[in-house]
């Protein structure tokens, strides 16, 4: 085995390896606590949050939108248009979605088709947790109030940038 070849491979793909510690490199201690505390700030509270919430789980039942049934503490209330850019809680415009499944909603790597089957960016496609939901159907109750106007333009705003 080529071990200089095999390194630069794995490098290539973006896995980092611990530092190899030859002879000549001396022997350093990591800390095994990293510093911590507290800093004060100032936020904007976001109001009403809570109430939309419960007014999802009315609407669609301890079910991600994604995933199907989930327990409530893994749950939680998405906004299809950001609510920084519109600062209202519409249930229309509102999802129960999968923590882990919310993080990739809001950071653009999953979507929703006009059909509303789930689109996962390709940058995802080499972890089969999350290729296995591509194309899968959403999980709405039969008479839903879903926007579908929000839904087609997060679906375009979202997949222009794959």
């Amino acid at each position: 085995m080529d071990v200089e070849r095999t390194l630069a491979a794995i490098a290539a793909r973006g896995v980092r390896l611990p530092p190899q510690q030859g002879p000549a490199k001396p022997n350093r201690q990591h800390p095994l606590e990293l510093p911590g505390g507290r800093r004060r700030t100032t936020t904007a509270a976001r109001r009403g949050q809570n109430a939309f919430r419960r007014a999802l789980v009315r609407q669609y039942g301890m079910i991600c939108a994604v995933t199907g049934p989930n327990p409530a503490e893994a749950l939680e209330a998405a906004h299809i248009r950001p609510f920084a850019s519109t600062e209202r809680h519409r249930v229309e415009e509102g999802l129960l979605l999968r923590a882990d499944i919310h993080r990739l909603f809001d950071s653009g790597l999953l979507t929703f088709s006009s059909d509303l089957e789930v689109c996962i960016a390709p940058s995802l496609f080499g972890h089969p947790t999350y290729k296995a939901l591509q194309g899968s159907r959403m999980h709405l109750p039969t008479g839903a109030v879903l926007d579908r106007d929000a839904v087609r333009e997060h679906h375009s705003m979202t997949t222009s940038t794959w």
